[in-house]
């Protein structure tokens, strides 16, 4: 944009009364104080949800069991899942997209614009695909860690 067109945006293009102004600037005030009140709620009950979600976990386990349902209210399972993180360093990277590559034009063209959650999805498939589990890598990408997660279903 040239000088001259920015300028016009501080151009007046109608009347705006002062009153009008603090109206607004009042009510941005007055929903942004509800929208961090409201927040501030959520972030309360999400770490109340947290603790109960960590004191269910350890119940289960402690039980030896990987799910629970309780009539009426709901049921909650345990989750067992590899995540991996994405490569590091330019070598790693270059080392995975290369065998990403490698594996076809349909494939490398859905996992090149990669992010965390498709990167596990691939992870998972290949995983599952792979006749050496023991043994299993994907070129580029660390050793994943296993993490355990709840998932809770309402009735």
């Amino acid at each position: 944009m040239e000088v001259e067109g920015q300028l016009d945006l501080f151009e007046t293009k109608k009347e705006v009364s002062v009153s009008e102004m603090d109206a607004v600037v009042e009510e941005m005030a007055s929903a942004r104080a509800l929208y961090d009140a409201a927040k501030a709620v959520s972030n309360e009950a999400h770490a109340v949800w947290k603790e109960k979600e960590f004191a269910a976990m350890a119940l289960l386990k402690e039980a030896g069991k990987t799910r629970y349902e309780v009539e009426g209210v709901g049921k909650i399972s345990l989750i067992e899942k590899l995540k991996v993180k994405m490569p590091s360093s330019p070598e790693q990277k270059a080392e995975f997209f290369q065998w990403l590559r490698s594996q076809g034009e349909d494939m490398a063209n859905t996992y090149l614009t990669l992010n965390y959650n498709s990167l596990n999805s691939l992870y998972n498939l290949e995983f599952e695909n792979a006749e050496n589990k023991a043994e299993f890598k994907l070129p580029g990408i660390n050793e994943p860690e296993s993490t355990t997660e709840l998932r809770f279903k309402k009735q």
